[in-house]
């Protein structure tokens, strides 16, 4: 039972090693509020940034982390139900599927299909953004759309030029990114 133990510890040792080095490199590209790990228990390490984008980010990380995705906690809601779409609003879903994304849950990195030993925060943190970016993609078309049915335009010839003209960094290509 010993060695049963020791390998848990080593597990979490492994976790906080990989964790240290993330944070350091963290600290180095970004301009953070601050960066702290909490050891929560014998199998779990929160890694909690603040001030990102004015939100509290919690990291919660197994002992088996990297080889196991993290759960993340943006203000205290899950991340994967900030990324679930209303099924009902069709408009929401035909914008997305249109930019080639069908569930942007199933898109994230986090999920677990997608999950690989060989991501890192940063690239939750690369990700976070580009979703904060097909959200406002998706709200600018809806009402770009509202306007020129309003105004007999049609919105994928006239109302995409005038939506590129309006957004600074215009939506093109596919949104998840797997490497920053």
């Amino acid at each position: 039972m010993g060695t049963i133990v020791n390998k848990k510890h080593s597990n979490i040792s492994s976790c906080i090693k990989r964790c240290g080095i993330e944070m350091l490199d963290l600290y180095e590209s970004y301009d953070f509020k601050s960066i702290k790990t909490h050891l929560f228990s014998t199998n779990e390490v929160h890694f909690i940034i603040e001030e990102f984008d004015g939100k509290v980010l919690k990291f919660i990380l197994s002992e088996r982390y990297p080889f196991i995705e993290p759960k993340l906690m943006i203000n205290e809601q899950l991340y994967k139900s900030v990324l679930l779409q209303n099924s009902k609003c069709q408009r929401i879903n035909k914008v997305l599927k249109k930019n080639q994304v069908d569930c942007m849950c199933c898109a994230s990195i986090i999920c677990d299909k997608n999950w690989s030993p060989a991501y890192r925060m940063e690239n939750v943190l690369f990700e976070i953004a580009q979703v904060k970016i097909l959200k406002n993609y998706v709200k600018q078309y809806l009402m770009m759309d509202d306007i020129c049915c309003k105004k007999n335009i049609d919105t994928d010839t006239v109302g995409n030029y005038i939506l590129e003209f309006l957004l600074d960094n215009p939506f093109d290509g596919p949104i998840f990114c797997k490497v920053k």
